[in-house]
């Protein structure tokens, strides 16, 4: 896998010298492993009324009652692989996470056999932008597409999703600032979501924090 980056001072840098998200990653300080898209998601599992043998999910119309919960085990095709492309629209693509102190990108193929023909899916990362140990990435999957930051805080790797429209590291964190710290919100009764989190912060303006900085 090829790094695909829409920063031309970045992607002049790895024309020269061409790496993965892993190794890139590694130059930078950034944990990252990335694991095949296909398989990333699993079919919901049908419940399965011992009794009559029938899927159901509260209610079985064989027997015309609800079931009770010991009456219940889980059919043959629960957990089954499937294309995420075309599992619905909430799991369209699979987000950066972090495990076991990395951070996991999903690459590649969704590798269902007929989609090969038809409709190929594939979930692509893009690098926007990079300051330090801080990613914005852009997760594609065919028109689809979300935007993170990814990257190390002292020692601890995190993933946030931000605004699409963000093309920076430094334009993303600016929003996450404002919307966290700055911003009210009417469904926290007019509290930011740091106030609401009773974090203590003594700025309330981009001036204090620019005073401050």
């Amino acid at each position: 896998m090829v790094i695909e980056v829409a920063n031309d001072v970045i992607k002049k840098q790895l024309e020269q010298e061409p790496l993965d998200f892993e190794q890139f990653g590694e130059l930078l300080g950034i944990p990252i492993m990335v694991r095949p898209w296909w398989g990333s998601v699993r079919r919901h599992g049908q419940m399965i009324h011992t009794v009559c043998d029938t899927q159901v999910d509260s209610y079985c119309r064989v027997c015309q009652r609800l079931v009770r919960r010991d009456e219940l085990k889980l059919g043959k095709r629960n957990g089954a692989w499937v294309c995420p492309g075309t599992y619905g629209i909430g799991f369209l693509y699979k987000a950066p996470e972090v495990q076991g102190g990395q951070i996991i990108l999903w690459e590649g193929p969704c590798g269902h056999p007929s989609h090969k023909r038809t409709a190929p899916h594939c979930q692509e990362t893009k690098i926007r932008d990079i300051d330090g140990k801080v990613m914005l990435i852009t997760i594609w999957v065919n028109q689809y597409f979300s935007n993170y930051l990814i990257g190390v805080d002292g020692r601890a790797p995190f993933v946030v999703p931000v605004l699409r429209r963000h093309t920076t590291v430094k334009e993303a964190f600016d929003w996450l600032i404002h919307y966290n710290f700055l911003r009210p919100h009417e469904s926290l009764h007019n509290r930011t979501p740091a106030e609401a989190a009773q974090i203590k912060y003594k700025f309330r303006n981009w001036l204090d924090i620019v005073k401050g900085g």
